[in-house]
């Protein structure tokens, strides 16, 4: 697989796009001081992981201000973004694998192409 990491439309207070490419896994990694495969579900992390997978298209946004564009009525949306955006980012390797888990709660395997657009 060469290109890069697909993209995942996600509406916030516009419509954004989420890439989990390494440089958003890596940054996930050094925010919360926590490998990748060890995040947990919790609002922090979801925070956390919408922030970095939003870095490639606004490097200066923080976490604070992906804070303030997640409420509670629509947590499900964006946690099923996140859970999109892994699944597409970290396809399962074999065909008998059915998904990989991630920390959104999510699973199932995402066609990896690299230049997909997918929107939830």
């Amino acid at each position: 697989m060469t290109g890069l990491a697909p993209l995942v439309e996600i509406n916030l207070d516009k419509p954004r796009y989420l890439r989990f490419d390494l440089n958003a896994m890596c940054e996930v990694e050094r925010v919360t001081d926590r490998a990748f495969s060890e995040l947990d579900g919790s609002l922090r992390t979801m925070r956390v992981l919408v922030w970095a997978g939003l870095l490639h298209d606004d490097p200066e946004l923080t976490i604070e201000d992906v804070g303030s564009l997640i409420h509670i009525g629509h947590l499900q949306h964006v946690s099923d973004a996140v859970g999109k955006a892994l699944d597409v980012a970290m396809p399962s390797s074999s065909p008998g694998d059915e998904s990989p888990k991630n920390p959104s709660g999510s699973t199932g395997s995402g066609s990896g192409q690299s230049g997909d657009m997918i929107s939830v």
